[in-house]
């Protein structure tokens, strides 16, 4: 496959060129208009005009599903890939019949964990407004025994130890787990974490462990908060409820199980300055929640 901008050959499965950034294939095409959106989409997002998040979620749309039923994807790498039906596999495009838009066939698990952290805020609302029947009924656990010590912890990478270092241990956070397709084939596991320091008005935002954004919160002259119990090294992904409350040091909680129409085996607990959810027994989202100190 040849550049028609810089002229250098490449791999069959390129889309884009890794010299100048250029599609490889007609603009007429279905494959060359999803590589002029890939293209487009770096743009931004080296511009800074789309944050992470986004960029990630348009990457993983980019698909397509040809007249036999193959699907594939052009992921962030810019290189061609075909679902065999277990795994992405780098493959040429077919273009010998024009592909058509894929049906969502497939729902990333990313999409179910940020659903299930949205449900996690909904369902904060009902129970702070009063509706303790949403979904099925919340459900009061006292009196928890732990079964065995706790599990080992999140060793901090280098990027968070020194935020920890510079600013203190954060007075909230959130973390999201979930997964999101590799480029070399197959799914990755993605720790999504945001930590706030309301005094210093500044919230930092990690992806497995590397700063991904620094941002003001635009909060003014925040109160004193108490230190927190929990801090994000306790918590790893897929813990068990056992485990999540070993970690934590809870004895009791509330659940609320969520209805099947916003997240299928999911459910919401809650215990003192903590909220998390699981998704078929395995954690997905975990938020710490500042707690306004005396004086």
């Amino acid at each position: 496959m040849r550049c028609p901008g810089c002229g250098k050959d490449h791999a069959p499965e390129m889309g884009l060129c890794p010299g100048c950034g250029r599609p490889l294939h007609s603009p007429k095409s279905p494959f060359g208009r999803m590589e002029a959106k890939l293209a487009d989409l770096r743009n931004r997002y080296v511009s800074g005009a789309i944050p992470p998040a986004q960029y990630e979620s348009a990457v993983i749309d980019l698909q397509l599903r040809d007249p036999s039923g193959s699907s594939w994807w052009l992921n962030g790498s810019g290189r061609w890939a075909r679902w065999d039906g277990g795994r992405w596999v780098a493959a040429a495009p077919d273009q010998s019949h024009p592909p058509r838009r894929a049906f969502r066939w497939w729902i990333p698990v990313a999409g179910i964990a940020a659903v299930l952290a949205v449900g996690v805020v909904a369902v904060g609302v009902f129970l702070y407004a009063g509706w303790l029947d949403y979904a099925a009924s919340p459900m009061l656990v006292e009196d928890v025994q732990r079964v065995g010590a706790a599990p080992g912890g999140y060793i901090l990478p280098p990027a968070q130890q020194t935020a920890l270092a510079e600013h203190g241990a954060p007075e909230a956070f959130s973390i999201l787990f979930y997964e999101r397709p590799s480029p070399e084939g197959g799914l990755e596991d993605v720790r999504l974490e945001t930590w706030d320091y309301y005094h210093d008005d500044l919230r930092l935002t990690f992806v497995n462990g590397a700063l991904d954004e620094q941002e003001t919160l635009g909060l003014g002259k925040a109160p004193a908060f108490a230190s927190l119990p929990y801090t994000p090294e306790l918590f790893t992904a897929y813990m068990s409820l056992d485990d999540v409350l070993a970690a934590a040091g809870l004895s009791s909680y509330v659940v609320v199980p969520l209805e099947r129409e916003v997240v299928s085996g999911g459910a919401v607990y809650y215990g003192k300055g903590l909220t998390f959810g699981l998704k078929d027994g395995e954690l997905r989202y975990v938020e710490a929640l500042a707690v306004e100190g005396e004086g």
